[in-house]
């Protein structure tokens, strides 16, 4: 993926350290789990101009087989994994959530949690790692309910803002940058309001006024 982002001061082998250094366990059949950078070309915000900006880590679309798992802690991060096909689990203090098709965890990646796949033939699923100074309101309000897990509305929204992420828009760095952040914003919000209330009705337009 050709796209750039608020780096903050770090090249884009960084992170895959931090994971690294995060790692408790890890097992895949093909070679280790690395999340993928999001390769920037330069740094286009300077760290005094980055507060409040969200800071996208890595991101990618992977299909992966069995066995796959991963046990993670004290990473500074947060991840977005929006499943498309098969199934995965997350396990969070000593609880299992099913990450099937069309659903959507958001995790605290400083809190030891893990990632595995069932006995499926495989799982792919979309995968982002951001970061943010502003990030911790809104998950907040999105583990309102002690959940990381949620399901998509059919009419959701939330499946073009991640084909959003693919799409390089400007050429200007800072632009770029600034529209990565303000995607993760959109993402951040419409979870949000898709989780904690229901599937909009859509109202019938009367024959007659």
């Amino acid at each position: 993926y050709e796209v750039n982002l608020l780096l903050f001061g770090r090249n884009e082998m960084d992170f895959q350290k931090m994971f690294t250094d995060s790692i408790i366990s890890m097992h895949s059949p093909n070679q280790m789990f690395l999340p993928k950078p999001f390769f920037p070309t330069s740094n286009p915000l300077i760290v005094q101009e980055s507060e409040g900006f969200f800071n996208i880590q890595a991101y990618d679309r992977v299909t992966v087989t069995f066995p796959f798992f991963y046990d993670l802690q004290s990473l500074d991060s947060y991840q977005i994994i929006y499943t498309l096909r098969g199934q995965g689990t997350l396990t969070r203090n000593d609880q299992e959530y099913q990450l099937i098709a069309n659903t959507l965890c958001f995790i605290n990646c400083q809190v030891k949690h893990s990632i595995n796949m069932n006995q499926s033939a495989l799982w792919e699923f979309i995968y982002i790692f951001i970061n943010s100074s502003s990030i911790g309101p809104y998950y907040k309000l999105y583990t309102n309910d002690s959940s990381p897990i949620m399901d998509l509305f059919p009419s959701s929204n939330i499946p073009h803002l991640f084909e959003k992420l693919d799409n390089k828009e400007y050429s200007n760095p800072l632009n770029q940058a600034l529209i990565n952040s303000k995607n993760i914003s959109d993402l951040l919000t419409y979870m949000i309001i898709e989780k904690n209330h229901t599937e909009p009705s859509r109202k019938k337009i009367p024959r007659y006024i």
